[in-house]
């Protein structure tokens, strides 16, 4: 029989925070962040919260206008492709694919690193200090990326069920001023595996996780209310009318 301790704990950190005081998370027990994590993520409800988008949507970029026959930054369009490779690890590939609706779960991209390759000599590196060696003699050729998302469920399941770890590769489309994704993994990251997937950074990750839902339900709640507002607004017109007319 597994102690209370751990969720009485984590119960008296999330009403302390939800004080406005400070908790550190890197303070915490392995237990005491595993329920506190869950407590936080059982509160959100997915089906929801709005922002949502197709995971393909979430990795392809276009500034919205193009020039033909002027040249750009590739970095500004990556697509996926129908030579896109797909898999994902936790989940079976019908309950999520390309076309899954996510929404990020952090700011920015929890990892990235990118290759270079000098145009004179085809040599690469993934280290900044060697690139500023090169001038400007270079391109981008990949970029490995991970983010974290939420995926919003067919069913009843709650966020601590649909969190994800999305991994990528992007590289330069030869001869084309373009990007394209080469391979897309999904892996399911449970409350438990937390803090092994992101190591010593799991305290960060945890945190902007929380501010990242935060601000979602914020949003939500805006379009919400401004729905809300222009509905009482129609339906003060249909009352009006339906007071003016007879038909006798």
């Amino acid at each position: 029989m597994t102690s209370d301790k751990p969720r009485l704990r984590a119960r008296d950190l999330l009403d302390y925070a939800l004080g406005k005081k400070r908790v550190k998370l890197s303070e915490l027990t392995a237990a005491e962040f595993d329920e506190f994590l869950r407590s936080v993520l059982s509160q959100v409800d997915l089906r929801e919260l709005r922002g949502f988008g197709q995971l393909k949507d979430m990795l392809s970029r276009s500034p919205g206008s193009f020039v033909y026959g002027e040249r750009h930054d590739p970095l500004d369009y990556v697509n996926v492709t129908e030579e896109t490779v797909f898999k994902a690890s936790g989940v079976k590939s019908y309950q999520f694919n390309l076309m899954t609706h996510v929404v990020s779960a952090h700011r920015g991209a929890i990892h990235q690193q990118a290759t270079y390759v000098r145009l004179e000599s085809g040599e690469r590196t993934t280290d900044r200090k060697v690139l500023e060696t090169w001038g400007h003699d270079w391109y981008v050729q990949s970029i490995e990326k991970s983010l974290l998302v939420l995926r919003r469920p067919s069913d009843h399941t709650g966020a601590e069920e649909n969190l994800f770890l999305v991994k990528y590769l992007y590289e330069k489309v030869p001869h084309k001023d373009e990007m394209a994704v080469k391979t897309v993994a999904v892996e399911r990251i449970s409350i438990e595996s937390f803090r092994t997937h992101f190591g010593k950074n799991y305290p960060t990750v945890g945190m902007y996780l929380v501010w990242e839902i935060r601000d979602l339900s914020s949003r939500t709640l805006s379009d919400l209310l401004a729905k809300a507002d222009s509905f009482r607004q129609s339906l003060e017109k249909l009352e009006r009318l339906s007071g003016s007319i007879t038909d006798f």
